[in-house]
């Protein structure tokens, strides 16, 4: 009975989605109103450059592959294994589990970002709630960062999504990664010293406000569409979430 549950548990991942999602929480439990930096990644692909978004300090080589694996005796987890170079090459490093999803865990650290969050936190979030979907699921007015790859899917949708660029970014099959801050969140970073950056949705407007030691603080808006410039080698949107 229990290898029957896990054949169907493991088909229903496979069918209904391979996109695994990092809702970031400051509370146990993942409780209270999400707070912080959240991640959804897409499944079975090498994801580099997942950090880019956020001013890490210097650019990070580092690069993320993420899946499912059976557990002894039944069941299976949530994986994602690190890796010292881009395009999962070099020696594998840190590996972490997140359990069969719908579960709140400690949050992995999959960037390294020397800051302060809030005033308060060392930490882009303290927890994560961990979930599986068919596309990226965000929290609602956070300032998205999503990812998509330049290569197309399949030969009959090659000459329609060359046409136009911004169909890369509309087709989820083409989906690598997305980084997400939630609204009004405050990043206090300690290299580059003095750099502040804090993120809001002001109707429905990505925004970013930047104060940097001894000048004057502005907001910049950062809302883009299928923009082929941001990342090397991608598309990038970004936009408040709903």
């Amino acid at each position: 009975m229990k290898s029957i549950i896990l054949l169907i548990l493991c088909f229903n991942i496979l069918v209904h989605g391979q996109v695994f999602n990092f809702e970031p929480f400051l509370y146990s439990e993942c409780s209270g109103v999400p707070s912080g930096v959240g991640y959804s990644v897409q499944g079975y692909k090498c994801i580099n450059n997942i950090g880019s978004f956020l001013n890490v300090g210097q650019y990070d080589y580092q690069s993320w592959y993420f899946g499912i694996s059976s557990q002894p005796g039944g069941g299976f987890t949530i994986y994602a294994n690190s890796f010292e170079q881009e395009n999962c090459t070099g020696e594998s490093g840190t590996t972490f589990s997140f359990g069969n999803g719908e579960v709140c865990t400690p949050s992995a650290s999959f960037v390294s970002i020397n800051a302060t969050f809030d005033k308060t936190y060392n930490f882009s979030s303290l927890y994560s709630y961990v979930t599986v979907s068919k596309t990226p699921q965000y929290t609602d007015n956070s300032v998205v960062y999503e990812v998509f790859s330049t290569d197309s899917t399949t030969s009959s949708e090659s000459s329609e999504l060359q046409s136009s660029s911004s169909s890369e970014c509309k087709n989820y099959e083409n989906f690598l990664f997305a980084t997400y801050v939630t609204n009004g969140l405050e990043i206090d970073y300690k290299s580059p010293s003095g750099l502040k950056e804090t993120y809001n949705c002001d109707k429905g407007t990505p925004l970013v406000n930047y104060c940097a030691q001894g000048k004057k603080c502005y907001d910049k808006h950062i809302e883009t569409t299928c923009n082929s410039k941001v990342i090397p080698s991608a598309y990038a949107n970004i936009f408040c979430s709903n």
